[in-house]
């Protein structure tokens, strides 16, 4: 019956928990929707990087950046927010860009990992001020792009090359945080 229904409908939206994405999908609804445009969900997938990275910044206040100690190079307050975002954005474009064709567990769940691990980061450096603890964090955000990247080389050059601007950044932070 839902198969019939999906004939005389043009678009799907798929609700998932997002705890659990992958478990919770449904099957059966990608061969179902093979032929039907998938647009809110290459929208969201798109933004949802920067929305996660907006809502972290909401429970954090950054005003500690101004006050600690900082390495002698360290870019304005202003280039974070900036930076960030369009790191974001290239996250999700990548992220589509290699699984638009079909859904990629491996590249989903380096992308997942990645994320809480760089969500983390922030409450851990800015919120519980545990500096060392960040830095390895880093490293271990670091050692997860790359994953990411690898996994996103395999299935699409070009989703991978938009990562680099990422790696480097991070590298950066790195060097920022352990000059604090």
């Amino acid at each position: 019956q839902i198969q019939e229904d999906l004939k005389l409908i043009d678009v799907v939206i798929e609700i998932l928990d997002a705890r659990i994405p992958l478990s919770s999908q449904n099957p059966d609804i990608a061969q179902w929707t093979k032929n039907k445009k998938k647009i809110i969900k290459n929208i969201i997938i798109v933004i949802a990087p920067l929305i996660g990275g907006l809502l972290t910044s909401l429970f954090v206040n950054f005003k500690n950046y101004n006050i600690i100690n900082k390495p002698m190079f360290s870019p304005p307050k202003i280039v974070f927010p900036i930076v960030w975002s369009i790191l974001y954005l290239l996250f999700g474009i990548s992220f589509y860009l290699a699984n638009k064709d079909y859904d990629n567990k491996k590249i989903t769940s380096a992308a997942i990992i990645n994320l809480i691990l760089n969500y983390s980061w922030t409450f851990i450096f800015f919120k519980l001020k545990m500096y060392i603890v960040s830095a390895i964090e880093l490293v271990l955000i670091i050692l997860s792009t790359i994953k990411f990247i690898i996994e996103l080389y395999k299935e699409n050059k070009t989703a991978a090359y938009l990562q680099f601007p990422y790696l480097v950044w991070l590298l950066i932070a790195l060097y920022l945080n352990i000059g604090v």
